[in-house]
C-alpha cells in the first residue's frame, strides 16, 4: 500500500510518531516508502520542518507532513496526487 493512501488519515495536532506509523515509516519491508526530514527557510520566516514521502508513479507532487520540532506535533499536511 502506498504511503499517499494513508495521508488523509494524518491530522493536524497528532504526534509525529503517530503520523509516521500511519504512513508506514516503521514497516521495515517498505523501506522505499520511508520519509525523509527536510527543512527550509521561507524569506525571513522561521525555519520550517517537514517529512516528505515518495510521490506515486507519474504524480507531480508527493506528500508532506509539516511538524513542530519542539513539540513533535503535526502542524500541516499536504497529500500528493493519488
Amino acid at each position: 500500500m502506498g504511503t499517499w493512501l494513508n495521508c488523509e488519515k494524518v491530522k493536524v495536532g497528532m504526534t509525529l510518531e503517530a503520523a509516521k506509523k500511519l504512513m508506514g515509516d516503521y514497516n521495515y519491508y517498505e523501506r522505499a516508502n520511508r520519509s525523509e526530514i527536510w527543512t527550509f527557510y521561507n524569506n525571513e520566516k522561521a525555519k520550517q520542518y517537514f517529512l516528505t514521502y515518495p510521490a506515486p508513479f507519474a504524480a507531480s507532487e508527493g506528500t508532506w507532513i509539516h511538524f513542530d520540532p519542539e513539540t513533535q506535533l503535526v502542524i500541516g499536511v499536504t497529500c500528493g496526487e493519488k
